[in-house]
This record gives C-alpha cells, structure tokens and sequence, in this order.
C-alpha cells in the first residue's frame, strides 16, 4: 500500500487555478485511485521534491501547513493499512473524514436488545474486529471470502457458518443492495457428541461438591448447578442461562428468545421441581443465577471449560462435561427414548427448515412438557438407560 500527494500535471486536469492536488492510492496495478484535495497550484508555485506548494502560491501560509498536516495522515493510514485490511475506498473515507453507513454499527442497533453470546452480536464483532467500520458499498463478495478465510484459521466450520448465516440476515433487513454474504458458506460438518451418558449425569447431579466460601459463581458447586440447570430447562445453551431474570419466569414457566443460533426461537418449557430447587438456591434478582457477575461473559465460559471438567474427573465420567453438554445431552436422551425429533427440537429451541414446518403449528404445552419431564427422568434417575 503506497499513499503518496502530488500535482496532477496532466494536461486535461488543469483548470483557471491551476492543477489540482491529489493523494495518489496504490495497492497494486488493479487497485488504484486519486482523489483530489480540493486545492489548486501553478506549476511555477510548486515544489515537486517537497510536494508541497512554494512561498510564491497566494495561498502559501495556509495551504503549506495543511498539505504538511495531510501528509502525516497519510503516513499514519499508511501505516494502518499494513496492519489491517484496509480498502481503498476506506483510506479515502478516513483521510476525508467522509461518513459512509456502517454495516456494523447499523447491525448493533438492529440487535441492541439480543443477550450477551448471542451469535448475531458475536458475528458483527468479528466481522468489524477484522474489516473496521466499512460501509455497504465497501463490503463486497471478495472481503466476505477472506473473512471466511479468517474465521476458519481459528474457528471450525459451524461456527463460521453460523455467523456468515447471521451476518446474512442482517444485510437483508438493513439494506436492499445485493448481499454479499449470500451463498458464501464453509461446508458443514457433523461434529462428534459431546453428550454425556445417563450414568455421568447421575453422577453429576449427585456429586457431593461443596461451595466455595471465595466465590459465590464459580467452582464446582456452582457450575455443577449451572450444568444441570441447562439440563433441567430443557437443554438451553449457557448464555441464555446467565441471561435468565425473574421477568422470564411465568406460571410455573421459562419463556425467552433464544440467542444462539441465529433462529431467534421462542422457548417456553415447564420448570419442574428437579431445576426450582436449584433455582431457590439464589437471590440475585432480577437475574436467575450469579452467572452476570463475571466481567464479561466468555470469562465465565473460559473460567468454566478449563475447571469444571477437573472438577469432576473423581468421578470417572465417560466424556469430559463441556458448555454444550447439557444441549447434546438433552437432544441425544430424547433420542434414545425415541420421543419424536419435532418435539425436541421445540423444547430445545431449534428452528426446522424445511418447508412442512411453515403450515404447522407447535405441540401443545402438555405434549411437550410430557417429553421434558421423561427425559430429566432417564437422565436423573435412571443410572443407565
């Protein structure tokens, strides 16, 4: 990336004021602009070593500071640029102070009210930690392809799927040029089960871990209730957990949006005794359980997966108890019972894709509810199934 200002001395630029002054952008032979800085100069009032005006310019006190100034902004984007995947269209905005909407931004206010690990606010974050406040017109295919590129050096496929799927929907409802997100997708892969067997989770549940008088949300107590309240509710994910407050209990019931996943699902599962005594065990109103005490939540998803399973690796369980356990647990029980896959993936929060599902309404509550209540039975009861 090469940034430099000049005169344009070409014939067919010049005008009464003389030629006009440009900041030149390189990146390569296909990537390339000059735009002018709206000041003129006469080949006679112009330095070309200095490429800046001479004292003979009319204009020479103001205009030879403010080219010095803008030659310094030039240097530190310059800069910039050779750290971050800056576009030519975005140098120009920073060096103009020119306003462009912000996808970002734009993408903030649309998802203002989602809970905290929410994939739609997650995906924006990525997108704008890599390609910094760029604009509509800046996003095209090629920076959608070489986010991807990104995403998959650190991240696994699903999970770039996921955020490219949000990012998608995002664009749709903010803008009605063409998405340049659209159609771009790592392939989907399956992933291995991270389910535990109804042995481990009646080891867990029962396992004699005491509090720790130095914290009130962390340690195995606590992440053991945390665990088995994500069972208990009906196999939700961790970040809707510690987004729960008293305003989302209603006549014995859960109801939230849920905020992974991108499906905004609307779940409403029974709180059966099993998950109320849990939940009486803290009084951190308005919020369930102490999970909003840690500064940010991935401290507390880190803080989780890196102790919770030596925590309970005295009890000799067949797979190590990750965040997502409890939502594989919960799904795979329900298999095993044979409860039909339409059920539980309503009780869990998972949206059907295909096109039968849009002419048909939810299973009653009691349907429902009778699924939930037979698989926290097998997994809590039953040492094995």
């Amino acid at each position: 990336m090469n940034l430099s200002l000049k005169l344009d001395e070409r014939t067919k630029s010049k005008t009464k004021n003389g030629f006009p002054i440009i900041v030149s952008i390189y990146k390569d032979s296909k990537n390339r602009k000059e735009k002018g800085i709206k000041y003129y100069s006469f080949l006679k009032d112009w330095d070309k070593k200095r490429n800046n005006v001479k004292p003979s310019h009319p204009d020479y006190t103001f205009l030879f500071e403010y080219i010095e100034a803008f030659k310094a902004q030039t240097r530190l984007i310059e800069n910039e640029a050779r750290k971050k995947f800056l576009s030519i269209e975005q140098i120009i905005r920073r060096l103009f102070n020119e306003s462009s909407g912000s996808f970002y931004k734009d993408g903030l206010k649309l998802h203002r009210d989602e809970r905290q690990g929410g994939v739609n606010v997650s995906a924006l974050n990525k997108f704008q930690k890599y390609f910094p406040d760029y604009s509509y017109n800046e996003i095209t295919p090629f920076i959608v392809k070489k986010f991807m590129e990104i995403c998959l050096s650190t991240q696994k496929n699903n999970g770039v799927h996921a955020y490219l799927r949000a990012l998608t929907t995002a664009w749709n409802k903010l803008s009605d040029q063409e998405n340049p997100f659209s159609g771009i997708r790592p392939k989907l892969e399956s992933t291995p089960s991270k389910a535990c067997s109804a042995a481990d989770i009646y080891a867990i549940y029962n396992a004699d871990f005491k509090p720790n008088k130095r914290s009130n949300k962390g340690g195995a107590y606590h992440f053991r209730n945390y665990f088995m309240l994500q069972i208990l509710l009906g196999g939700i994910d961790s970040c809707d957990l510690a987004n729960l407050s008293e305003d989302n209990f209603i006549n014995g019931r859960v109801e939230f949006i849920r905020g992974k996943g991108g499906t905004n699902e609307f779940v409403n599962n029974k709180v059966f005794p099993e998950a109320a005594e849990i939940l009486a065990l803290y009084d951190y109103k308005p919020y369930a359980v102490p999970i909003f005490q840690y500064k940010r939540y991935k401290d507390y998803t880190d803080n989780f997966a890196t102790r919770f399973p030596e925590h309970c690796k005295a009890l000799n369980l067949s797979r190590r108890p990750l965040l997502k356990t409890p939502r594989y647990t919960f799904i795979n029980m329900g298999k095993q019972l044979q409860i039909p896959e339409n059920i539980t993936m309503e009780i869990v929060g998972h949206k059907r894709r295909d096109v039968h599902a849009i002419y048909q309404e939810k299973f009653p509550e009691h349907v429902r509810d009778a699924a939930h209540q037979k698989i926290i039975h097998a997994l809590l009861y039953q040492k094995e199934l």
